[in-house]
């Protein structure tokens, strides 16, 4: 008997408002571009700090505008990840984003990647954050290198994210702003974390302005010039984000029904099963597109906003039913018919995704599932290069 649909009307509780957002600093005394913070017990002297100080490893990415790199900071000799944001815009801003940054000194929780201080470099213009290096790195590589994830891996993603987005609106009254799955980083110890929140609004601004790619995870009230967007905005990025690590490819335009075909009956990584494991080690997806039909950036976001959020209903008989429910609810067109952070974890229907993935087998799989990934791909492809260059 086929499994009947969820119902696409989820009646949310009533919450107080979620409307927090970070406020620009107005502290025009500021004299130092550097920040110190302890964090993580790592002591970076970064009022003396400099770019010199620090040795690059290996490139880890692009994100939000900038290089990501693998670096060893050599006074100490600890290894962490290092964005550098080439931005052109006045001194001031940039001093006012490294004061900004400032808030993620009082970040302590273990989905929020850890933050080890920032400086501006002004030999390049550059602003430089330096965070912990994680080694399974962004799930959007992930995407590149695997495909799309098991649902197991989604549900520890869905519950990892929510657990920090909830932290940072509860304890830091900030929203994140830029939910995505190149902000979501994994590491071989299972453990899945948030970056790049909105801390700093003159940083979300410049990148926002320069990089417009980053736009195409936004909300449709947020690419229509809303200056009420709230929490939920963040909730409809985080329903996108969790659609693409289940399909594989990023949603919008919503594929064809003959392309969620081929998509959900290729293979998918399941470290459970040995015959999974030797497919993905023998087959290279890097080439393959992560959009299932590539459009202009901008008109890209013309069809977010005027055509409607993707519809799922052909993809039920492939995936959990509560994730299913997710998805739908985060993915309304109207702001507030979204469902609230709280609703995701506690209401009857909308948190049951979350809370029927609470357990510590899942964080093992998780943890064989990333270290597979690294294994048999990252690894594997730097002793390509290092054969190369030999």
């Amino acid at each position: 008997m086929p499994k009947p649909k969820p119902s696409l009307t989820i009646n949310i509780a009533k919450n107080p408002p979620e409307d927090s957002t970070i406020t620009d600093s107005n502290n025009q005394g500021l004299t130092d571009e550097v920040i110190q913070t302890p964090s993580l017990n790592l002591k970076l002297n970064l009022t003396t700090c400099n770019f010199d100080d620090f040795e690059k490893i290996d490139q880890l990415g692009f994100g939000n505008g900038g290089v990501v790199s693998k670096v060893i900071h050599k006074p100490t000799g600890n290894i962490m990840a290092q964005k550098l944001i080439h931005l052109e815009v006045k001194r001031e801003i940039q001093r006012r984003i490294i004061t900004e940054l400032k808030l993620l000194e009082q970040c302590q929780h273990p989905n929020i990647v850890g933050y080890y201080g920032s400086f501006h470099w002004q030999a390049n213009n550059e602003i430089v954050i330096n965070m912990e290096h994680m080694d399974g790195r962004s799930l959007d590589v992930i995407l590149s290198h695997a495909g799309r994830l098991p649902m197991k891996m989604i549900s520890e993603v869905h519950r990892s994210v929510l657990d920090g987005l909830m932290y940072l609106h509860e304890e830091l009254q900030v929203m994140h702003r830029d939910i995505k799955p190149s902000n979501m980083l994994v590491n071989s110890n299972g453990e899945v974390k948030l970056c790049d929140f909105g801390v700093s609004a003159q940083l979300i601004n410049s990148i926002a302005n320069s990089f417009v790619g980053t736009r195409s995870y936004m909300a449709p009230e947020r690419l229509m010039g809303n200056p009420q967007y709230k929490i939920k905005s963040d909730v409809w990025s985080l329903g996108i984000s969790l659609l693409e690590l289940a399909l594989g490819v990023f949603p919008i335009p919503y594929p064809s029904e003959n392309e969620i075909e081929n998509i959900m009956t290729s293979p998918c990584l399941d470290v459970d099963n040995q015959e999974s494991v030797n497919y993905f080690i023998n087959t290279d997806r890097e080439s393959q597109t992560r959009q299932a039909r590539p459009m202009a950036i901008f008109e890209l976001l013309d069809h977010i906003v005027k055509m409607g959020p993707p519809e799922l209903q052909s993809v039920n008989r492939f995936f959990d039913d509560d994730f299913i429910v997710v998805v739908i609810g985060c993915l309304q067109g109207e702001m507030e018919k979204r469902p609230s952070y709280i609703d995701l974890k506690g209401h009857e229907t909308l948190g049951a995704f979350y809370r029927n993935n609470l357990n510590m087998s899942q964080r093992l799989y998780v943890k064989n599932w990333v270290s597979t990934v690294i294994k048999h791909k990252y690894d594997r492809r730097a002793e390509v290069q290092m054969d190369v260059q030999n």
